[in-house]
């Protein structure tokens, strides 16, 4: 895992360093310069960025912006790397003259080195026309400093910028994009934003990831020891092991956890299948199923029988009499409708504290009992999407999706549950306000039945780490079955797409399994 830093921590990061280790930030700026270079011209010569002339005969010209903080220092000193590299065609363009004392000392050396600068708000029209000839555009007007909306100047230059025909490498975030980004923000989208790591949180906002592109780590700038107190981090698909239990060659399906699933309704027993198999495929070893009796005909003739034949099927409890219930953990709501009976079996269900992931229609279901203060005391995950997580929070999509550290930190705090908010970028937030951040992008996951496979797998995990008996509190248990369940998705997702193209949801399950690659798994 990669630890993600708030731009407050990130400001204070650099602040300690400072004191601690007596170091000027005009030596940390050199130091993150240098390697951002490094990085920066390998990404261009690879993308064939800094190849060739433009109409206006120029031979790949790069143009630094700079703001007046360190950010815009930064920018200018990657630039005087490129010259000490061999570059030529390079300029600066100033949001003002008026600098902070370190990003006038690198506007002082480009100055000395004949490198040419224009101040944006001195000679607006000189640098459009700059902008028109850029191959390349080096992103330092603004960084995590940025508290508001970039002021007039700041955002005009980002919209002059945006409209050129280059590249664009940001400095640590694209400017404009911040804590508490708003869609609205005039943000300048970069092809590759350099971050210092720790890598910014706000990078993998969902509504703003794809302002970033691609996510460049700049390590070496700040000591990884000094990351240990950040809560947040970016998940990898070699976390995966970490997060589940071992297992003895003499294992029985018992110790592999069992699963009980409620899902399924007419017209949706598809869901309960799907269900069934991502508990397989995250290696349960018993699998119930809970039905209404008037399904079961309809389980032995859907397309996908199997699933119904390996688990196990019982009658759905009457009258909110959980009694007959069984499992290590439950998985309720894939495709399971929103009857009153069924309504009435969330709260009996969570407030018996059993361990449980809701999904779907048992998100929906399950409102009423949040809204009313409830607070799980057993490892309960929920997986929303963002309509879904509207149901349960009050929060619109467009809020969670543009700020998701604070709309779903306080759920989970008030709520007790590990939050699974499923996007293109998906975050897992602990109630204990542990963040995690899968960047996933995986366009082929963008199918019906995706989320049944997904909540499968969450509760297949969650059960295998209660039946080995792991130590942990009840959120480390959801916390960290979450997280494996997402990184297993994401993977298998990944994996399918390669192998299929365009896919359904039951390949996800498939490759899910080979993904947990079994053998490493066993003592």
């Amino acid at each position: 895992m990669r630890a993600l830093a708030t731009a407050a921590e990130a400001s204070a990061l650099d602040v300690r360093i400072q004191s601690e280790w007596h170091l000027p930030s005009i030596l940390l700026m050199e130091g993150a310069a240098v390697r951002m270079w490094q990085s920066l011209s390998t990404l261009a010569q690879e993308d064939g960025v800094l190849q060739g002339k433009n109409d206006e005969g120029d031979s790949s010209l790069i143009i630094a912006l700079a703001g007046p903080g360190n950010n815009g220092g930064d920018a200018l000193a990657l630039l005087r790397q490129a010259r000490f590299s061999g570059r030529q065609g390079l300029a600066a363009i100033l949001v003002t003259r008026k600098l902070g004392e370190a990003t006038r000392l690198q506007y002082d050396a480009l100055v000395a080195m004949g490198i040419p600068v224009l101040v944006f708000d001195e000679d607006e029209a000189g640098s459009r026309a700059l902008l028109a000839r850029a191959a390349l555009i080096v992103d330092g007007i603004a960084g995590t400093g940025l508290r508001e909306p970039l002021r007039p100047a700041s955002s005009a230059l980002v919209l002059a910028a945006s409209a050129a025909k280059a590249a664009v490498a940001a400095i640590d975030l694209p400017s404009g994009l911040r804590d508490g980004f708003s869609p609205a923000d005039a943000v300048l989208k970069a092809t590759w934003t350099l971050s210092i790591e720790p890598r910014k949180l706000s990078l993998y906002y969902p509504a703003a990831r794809t302002l970033a592109g691609r996510v460049v780590a700049i390590d070496g700038v700040f000591p990884p020891s000094s990351f240990s107190g950040l809560a947040a981090r970016l998940l990898e698909a070699e976390d995966l092991s970490s997060l589940l239990p071992s297992l003895s060659l003499d294992a029985h399906k018992g110790r592999r956890g069992k699963v009980g699933v409620l899902a399924g309704s007419r017209g949706m027993v598809g869901a309960a299948s799907l269900a069934i198999h991502g508990a397989f495929a995250g290696g349960a070893g018993h699998v119930w199923l809970y039905a209404d009796k008037d399904l079961y005909p309809v389980f032995s003739a859907v397309a996908s029988p199997e699933a119904f034949a390996s688990a196990i099927i019982k009658p759905l409890p009457d009258r909110g009499d959980i009694s007959c219930l069984g499992g290590d953990a439950l998985v309720i709501g894939p495709g399971w409708g929103q009857e009153d009976a069924k309504a009435s079996l969330i709260p009996a269900i969570l407030e018996r504290a059993i361990p449980a992931v809701v999904d779907a229609d048992g998100l929906r279901l399950a409102a009423p009992l949040f809204s009313k203060g409830f607070h799980a005391q057993a490892p309960l995950v929920l997986t929303p999407h963002p309509g879904e997580f509207e149901a349960l929070s009050g929060i619109s999509p467009k809020d969670s999706l543009a700020n998701p550290l604070s709309c779903l930190g306080a759920f989970a705090a008030s709520s007790g549950a590990v939050i699974v908010l499923k996007s293109h970028v998906t975050w897992i937030a602990s109630p204990d306000g542990r963040i995690s951040v899968w960047d996933g992008r995986e366009p082929s996951l963008a199918v019906a039945g995706s989320g049944d496979v997904l909540a499968g797998l969450a509760g297949a995990f969650l059960a295998g780490r209660l039946a080995a008996h792991l130590e942990g509190s009840p959120v480390d248990h959801a916390f960290a079955a979450a997280q494996a369940a997402v990184i297993a998705h994401g993977m298998a997702g990944r994996r399918a797409r390669r192998k299929l193209g365009w896919f359904e949801a039951k390949s996800i399950a498939e490759e899910a399994a080979r993904c947990l690659d079994p053998p490493s798994a066993f003592l």
